[in-house]
């Protein structure tokens, strides 16, 4: 298995467990029709999240700064930023209202701490595994 895939892994299950326990498990939006656990809904966008932080990482800051110390403590900055932008974004996409009955900073703090929460655990628990001495299966 990839990195990548770990990665978005460790976030999907950040946000799924930070979007369940504020809002609650039992809690769900109706999307076309269909009832979606808040779980479901906090573990898409933390991966959403990650993707665009990566994104703004690798293609908007070596624009910004050429300094690789300053590149990486806002990087450190940028990732937790990103990622709440697209929980306020995504949720206020599919039901404007969750966003005022949770709180802006409830939301907000979901995103950043699902983001906070999937790099701690995906470069203390899952990178010495998947380290470049790891042997990647080749059916992956």
């Amino acid at each position: 298995m990839s990195k990548a895939l770990y990665k978005n892994l460790s976030q999907a299950a950040a946000g799924g467990l930070l979007m369940g326990s504020v809002v609650g498990f039992d809690k769900g939006l109706d999307i076309a029709g269909m009832r979606v656990p808040s779980y479901a809904i906090g573990a898409g966008l933390g991966v959403l999240g990650s993707l665009a932080a990566d994104i703004a990482h690798d293609y908007v800051l070596p624009y910004v700064s050429k300094d690789d110390r300053l590149r990486h403590i806002e990087g450190v900055l940028v990732a937790p930023a990103v990622s709440a932008g697209v929980f306020v974004a995504g949720l206020q996409l599919l039901n404007p209202s969750v966003v005022g009955d949770t709180g802006l900073m409830w939301v907000l703090l979901q995103g950043a701490g699902s983001e906070l929460a999937a790099q701690w655990v995906y470069e203390n628990m899952l990178v010495p595994y998947v380290s470049d001495g790891y042997k990647e299966s080749a059916a992956f």
